[in-house]
């Protein structure tokens, strides 16, 4: 059986010497699907592409 551990779909970006590590969206969709809406609403400010994923057409026909 090959399990493949949650962090090796991460991936490590540097720039100019900081490096970051970003989470696939495919997580954070499920993340965020497991919170209430008032949350949701809140976590609309922690990044760019947090708000692109809560305000999209798709995230609202799902739930």
């Amino acid at each position: 059986m090959n399990i493949t551990h949650p962090t090796a779909a991460m991936e490590l970006v540097t720039h100019a010497g900081n490096s970051t590590t970003t989470i696939p969206v495919d997580l954070i969709v499920e993340i965020l699907s497991l919170l209430p809406s008032k949350s949701i609403i809140r976590f609309q400010s922690v990044s760019k592409e947090w708000f692109s994923i809560i305000r999209s057409k798709d995230w609202w026909t799902r739930f």
